[in-house]
């Protein structure tokens, strides 16, 4: 009798030499064997664990493959929260980075504080650069508003045509 026809993937089999073997089993059985974190998740499904995050003040809960983070806003004192999806991480890691100290209303504000302090801090280094520039070389002018690229030298601004393919191509107003 043939036992490698009949036995399931998994199992032990005897070979016709009398070897004992486990068959391997395939990509997608593999998957469906359970780890042991998708059997403590099937054995304690309304297990909620909760830590204290010192750094921020705040603590999470951690229940149904999810991690909830509540705590103050470090500067206006309001709630702040978030939820991160934890369950497919099936090697059991829970590392779901830094929790926001911030809630959404200061967090924009101090965006939109370093988006306008950044536009400050470009304009005197562009004005600075400048200043270097005209004491380095004493005839330097910059022409504004030339776009990169135009033809500098020349005499000729950007919106002057220049010998450019743009003149053979046909009127086209009279076709309407």
């Amino acid at each position: 009798m043939n036992t490698t026809a009949t036995a399931r993937l998994g199992e032990i089999e005897t070979s016709a030499s009398g070897i004992r073997f486990v068959r391997p089993l395939g990509n997608q059985a593999a998957k469906l064997v359970p780890n042991k974190v998708d059997k403590w998740r099937r054995e304690n499904p309304d297990h909620v664990y909760r830590q204290e995050v010192t750094s921020t003040g705040g603590a999470w809960v951690q229940f149904w493959g999810f991690r909830v983070y509540y705590g103050p806003c470090a500067d206006c004192g309001g709630l702040v929260h978030t939820r991160r999806k934890i369950s497919h991480k099936k090697d059991g890691s829970t590392d779901t980075a830094r929790w926001p100290k911030y809630c959404t209303e200061c967090s924009e504000a101090r965006h939109v504080a370093h988006n306008a302090a950044a536009k400050e801090r470009m304009a005197a280094l562009r004005k600075r650069r400048k200043e270097a520039m005209q004491e380095r070389y004493p005839g330097w002018n910059p022409q504004p508003g030339r776009p990169k690229g135009s033809r500098n030298g020349t005499g000729t601004s950007a919106g002057e045509p220049h010998g450019s393919w743009i003149r053979t191509v046909p009127n086209m107003s009279y076709i309407a």
